[in-house]
C-alpha cells in the first residue's frame, strides 16, 4: 500500500454512533462531580437502536464539523460526540430562532426533546462492567454573582438530570478558578488534556464543558517484530514513520477509497482508515464525503484477506469552533443582540449569547491499541451595558485640543505625531 495521506475516522466511529455504538459511562457520576479518572471504571457498550433518526444526523454532523474544521496538509480531528453533547447541554438552554437553527445544524432538525432521549439511551444502555474503558464528563461552572447572574432552576435541574453534570458556581474575579476548571479537564481526560482556558474573561458569565476519554487495546495487538520503520509520504515531502504491520479482515472500498476497520477487544469499537485513491487528497474526498454515503460505505464491509501498512502516530488538536459552527446554520448564538438563551440564565448586564466554542483533542495509536481524549467548552457572556455605535482607535498621529465648552476656543490645540517623545 502507498504509503501517503490518509483518514482516521476513529472518532466518527468510536465517539459517533456509526453503525451504532453507544458512548458513555456509568463512572460519570463520579467523573462529573470533579473526582479523577485515572483508573476508569470499565464498562461495555451495546448498539443504539435507530429509533428518531437522531443517530444518522450525528453521523452528517460529524462528516459536515470536519469539513468545516480543516485546514488543507494540517493535521486535524475532532470528537463530534463531546462538541454535540457540550452544544446540546447549550442548546437546552436555547429558545426561538436561537434553538431552530441548533436543532437544525446539530440534530438534524430533530427536537431538543428527541436528542435529549437519545443521549439519555446512550447512558441506559451500558449493561458489563467488564469490557472496555471510556469516561464522560459533564460540568456547568457559573459567575457566582446573584445581582448579576440568575440561573435558571429549571435549566439546572435538566443538565443534572439528562447529562449527570456537575454544577460548580465560583467567584469568577478569583484566578484559582481557572485552575479548578483546568483541573477538571486534565482529570476527566486521564492528563492527556491538560487546560481548556488561559484566563476568565470579565464578560463571560458561564462555562458548559464536556470532557471524553478513551482507551482500548486492539482485539489483536500488533508484535514488536511486525512494527517496521519506512517513510510517509506528505505533500511537503517524506517523513520517517513506524509502521504497524498485519493482517487484517474486513475490507471498505466505493469508487474512491479503500480502508479497513480493526477491532479493539469486547468488539463495541472499531479503528477505521480509509486511503483515497491516488491522486486525491483526504480533504478532497471528504468534499464529497456525506453522512449516508460514510454509513452505506461502513455497511459494504467485506471479508477478504489483508495486509495492512499503517503508521503509529500521536497527535493533538485545538481551535475555537465558532466558524465552522456559522457555516453550518447557528449564527444568532452567537451574535449578541439575537441570540435567545432565555431558559439558560438571566443576567442584569444584557443580553446571554455564546462568546466562543473551544475544542481540544488528543489520539494516539501504536501496537497495543489507542487512546484518545477530548474537550469542548462552550463559553457564555453576556452582552456589555453599554452598546457602541463607532470604536475609535488613536494609534497613528493626531490632532488634539483643550476647549471653551460655550465658545468651541481651543485654549491649547496640537499634533501628536510621536507620544514616546
Amino acid at each position: 500500500m502507498k504509503k501517503r495521506a490518509f483518514i482516521c475516522i476513529l472518532l466518527l466511529i468510536a465517539f459517533v454512533f456509526s453503525s451504532c455504538s453507544s458512548v458513555a459511562s456509568d463512572s460519570a457520576n463520579a467523573a462529573s462531580n470533579g473526582s479523577k479518572i485515572s483508573s476508569p471504571k470499565k464498562i461495555s457498550f451495546l448498539a443504539v437502536k435507530q429509533a428518531n433518526g437522531v443517530d444518522e444526523a450525528a453521523v452528517a454532523f460529524a462528516i459536515d464539523m470536519l469539513k468545516a474544521s480543516m485546514e488543507d496538509g494540517k493535521n486535524c480531528m475532532i470528537s463530534p460526540l463531546s462538541i454535540l453533547t457540550a452544544l446540546g447541554m447549550t442548546a437546552n438552554g436555547a429558545d426561538g430562532e436561537t434553538l431552530k437553527q441548533m436543532e437544525e445544524a446539530l440534530f438534524g432538525g430533530k427536537t431538543i426533546e428527541e436528542f435529549n432521549a437519545f443521549y439519555q439511551d446512550l447512558i441506559k444502555r451500558i449493561t458489563n462492567p467488564n469490557e472496555g474503558v471510556v469516561a464522560f464528563a459533564n460540568s456547568i461552572w457559573y459567575r457566582d454573582e446573584p445581582d448579576r447572574l440568575k440561573m435558571n432552576d429549571d435549566f439546572i435541574r435538566k443538565m443534572q438530570e439528562t447529562f449527570n453534570s456537575a454544577i460548580n458556581p465560583g467567584d469568577f474575579n478569583d484566578k484559582n478558578t481557572v485552575n479548578l476548571i483546568n483541573d477538571w479537564v486534565k482529570d476527566n481526560t486521564n492528563g492527556y488534556i491538560k487546560k481548556i482556558i488561559e484566563e476568565i474573561s470579565p464578560d463571560t458569565v458561564i462555562y458548559l464543558i464536556n470532557a471524553l476519554y478513551f482507551e482500548q487495546k486492539w482485539a489483536h495487538q500488533y508484535p514488536e517484530s511486525n512494527v517496521k520503520k519506512d517513510k510517509f509520504h506528505t505533500a511537503g515531502g517524506d517523513v520517517n514513520a513506524d509502521y504497524l504491520c498485519g493482517d487484517e479482515r474486513l475490507y471498505i472500498h466505493d469508487g474512491d477509497v479503500h480502508g479497513f476497520i480493526k477491532s479493539y477487544e469486547g468488539n463495541a469499537f472499531s479503528f477505521v482508515a480509509l486511503m483515497p485513491k491516488e491522486g486525491v487528497s483526504p480533504e478532497a474526498y471528504l468534499s464529497k464525503l456525506t453522512g449516508k454515503k460514510l454509513l452505506d460505505l461502513l455497511k459494504g464491509r467485506e471479508r477478504k484477506t489483508m495486509w495492512v501498512t499503517m503508521p503509529k502516530f500521536k497527535t493533538e488538536f485545538e481551535a475555537s469552533l465558532v466558524e465552522p459552527l456559522k457555516s453550518l446554520g447557528i449564527t444568532d448564538a452567537f451574535e449578541p443582540d439575537k441570540a435567545n438563551f432565555k431558559n439558560m440564565a438571566a443576567s442584569s448586564r444584557g443580553n446571554l449569547f455564546v462568546s466562543d466554542v473551544l475544542h481540544k483533542t488528543f489520539i494516539e495509536v501504536n501496537e497495543a491499541g489507542t487512546k484518545a481524549a477530548a474537550v469542548t467548552a462552550v463559553i457564555v457572556s453576556d452582552e456589555a451595558e453599554e452598546k457602541y455605535d463607532v470604536h475609535l482607535t488613536f494609534d497613528r498621529p493626531f490632532l488634539y485640543m483643550i476647549i471653551d465648552n460655550q465658545t468651541n476656543l481651543p485654549l491649547f490645540i496640537g499634533i501628536l505625531n510621536n507620544p514616546a517623545e
